[in-house]
């Protein structure tokens, strides 16, 4: 039975070989962090079918079992909502865009399989460095190191840690940073608390 004062933000740092998982339980009377816990998950290593990689491909049997992961998730966490980096081209790797395009629509699937009215809130990397007070390098970047700087800062986050920072890959980092995002979002929401309890 879910404790009516608390509530969860499951978030994922997307990808179709790795993704960052990250749960994360609030007071909703306070909106303070109680606990995370955050995972990398293996897609490459997750349960696939067999009918499916023989008649799809690798590639559509790993997206449809990561989507099953996260329903499963969905299951034991129970979170208020579903957080997920929205998905962007990226010029390095521009094949990589379709296939999570694929993965995000999977996900939204089994997600309303576990909930239909569960909201699921995309968020762009820039709204999430914000969130954790990313700031721009003395060259005006604002990459994986800027965040990882922010992310060692933020006390709040940090505090509850079960392992070093050093320790956590950086797919894992960026999901803890899109729950942050999204906990920030129903503190800086006038009425809080009805928002996320729909009371």
């Amino acid at each position: 039975m879910r404790n009516p004062t608390r509530a969860t933000i499951l978030a994922y740092d997307p990808g179709t070989v790795r993704m960052g998982q990250a749960v994360m339980e609030f007071d909703l009377i306070n909106f303070e962090i109680i606990q995370i816990h955050h995972s990398l998950i293996n897609v490459e290593k997750l349960p696939t079918l067999d009918h499916e990689v023989r008649i799809h491909g690798e590639l559509h049997a790993r997206i449809l079992a990561a989507a099953r992961h996260v329903e499963s998730v969905l299951r034991w966490s129970k979170p208020i909502c579903l957080a997920y980096e929205n998905n962007f081209m990226n010029i390095k790797a521009p094949s990589a865009y379709g296939p999570l395009v694929a993965l995000e629509m999977a996900v939204k699937i089994h997600a309303s399989y576990y909930d239909p009215q569960l909201p699921v809130n995309l968020w762009v990397p820039s709204q999430v460095k914000k969130a954790i007070g990313t700031r721009r390098s003395l060259t005006g970047k604002m990459g994986k190191e800027e965040v990882l700087l922010a992310f060692s800062k933020c006390a709040e986050i940090t505090h509850h840690l079960d392992c070093p920072i050093e320790e956590i890959n950086h797919n894992t980092i960026d999901a803890i940073c899109i729950a942050y995002a999204q906990l920030c979002a129903f503190r800086n929401t006038p009425t809080p608390t009805r928002i996320v309890t729909g009371k």
